[in-house]
Order: C-alpha cells, then structure tokens, then sequence
C-alpha cells in the first residue's frame, strides 16, 4: 500500500491534511518542512519520506502546533478550507472536461488519421513488447532487458494515455469513489 501524506497526518494535524488536498497544499508543504526540520522547498516528497520514516514525540507536538495555528488563522480570515478544496476540485475536473471536449472538437473538425494511427501504433508497441517480454524473448541479455522494460513502461504510460483520450480517464470515477467513502463514513458517525 503506497504512503499517503495527508491520509498519515489526518489524527495529528486535521487543518494541514486538508490543506494538502486542495489550492493551499504549498503553504501546507511550507509549514510541514519547518516543523520537519526540512530545507524550504524540500517538496511533498521529501516532507512524506520523513513522515513515513516516524516523528518523535517533539516533532508530533510541533506539528500540532502548527496545525492549531493554521486552523486559527484560516479561521481569522474567514476561509472555509473544505469549500475552498471542492471549489478547486470542480474547477479543476471543469478545466479537464473542457481540454478532453476540445481535443475532441479539434479531432472532429480536422479528421484525418495522423491521431488514430499514432493511437494504433502506441497500442500495438505496447502489446508487442509486452509479448516479447512475457515470451522471454528479451531477457536473455540483461542490458536489453533493463532496456525493453524502459520503453514497455513508457509505452504502456502513453497506452493509458490513449486510452483515456477515447474513452474518458477514470479521474471522475475516482472522486466519485473517494467522494461517496467520506459520505459514508460521515453517515457512520453520526
């Protein structure tokens, strides 16, 4: 199971967890990396390898203190951080939705079979590696190896590229999925 930075500081700073999820994530990453003891700009990564490493009671209580005081002061200027998250989600799924219908737009106006053709072409590549190296036809010499491994997970990132241009992403499904989780566990605890 991957680490999940906000998901690991949801019990131990609410305010920064839920910051981390929307437009204020910089400021949040910037508290995290004083408490942390982190250069400034060390970045999410950084911040989440040290988090997932452990904190010491020190560093648990400076991070509270962190949290109340961004909390306080969120609440000083009068922002609502869930409504500022959901307004930058939907904003962020409108400008998606309007890049796909524009690409789409673009592909019915145009027409030709430059798009489809490169499609079929990443699509094939990635089957046919895919099958040179399920058939063990490239592991015999390690450099090629390391090497069709390489261009297998390029093409299979531009696969699901393609993919996701035909046929939709499944980022909305995921929101909705993670959306519907919250709701249920609100319900719950009621």
């Amino acid at each position: 199971m991957p680490f999940h930075l906000a998901t690991s500081l949801q019990n131990l700073a609410p305010t920064l967890a839920t910051m981390l999820g929307g437009p204020l994530a910089g400021t949040a990453v910037s508290a995290l990396e004083g408490v942390l003891g982190l250069a400034p700009g060390a970045g999410t990564d950084e911040v989440s390898a040290t988090v997932a490493a452990g904190l010491t009671p020190q560093t648990i209580a400076a991070l509270r203190t962190a949290d109340q005081k961004h909390a306080e002061l969120l609440g000083q200027q009068g922002i609502d951080l869930a409504k500022v998250n959901a307004d930058y989600a939907a904003a962020s799924a409108g400008i998606e939705a309007a890049d796909r219908d524009s690409a789409r737009r673009r592909e019915i106006s145009v027409g030709g079979l430059t798009t489809p053709v490169m499609a079929w072409i990443v699509i094939a590549a990635s089957i046919g590696l895919g099958i040179a190296v399920i058939t063990g036809h490239v592991t015999k010499d390690p450099a090629l190896a390391t090497l069709v491994g390489t261009v297998l997970g390029s093409f299979l990132s531009e696969a699901k590229q393609v993919i996701a241009y035909y046929f939709g992403s499944s980022a909305g499904s995921d929101r909705k999925t993670e959306l519907l989780s919250q709701a249920a566990g609100r319900q719950h605890t009621s």
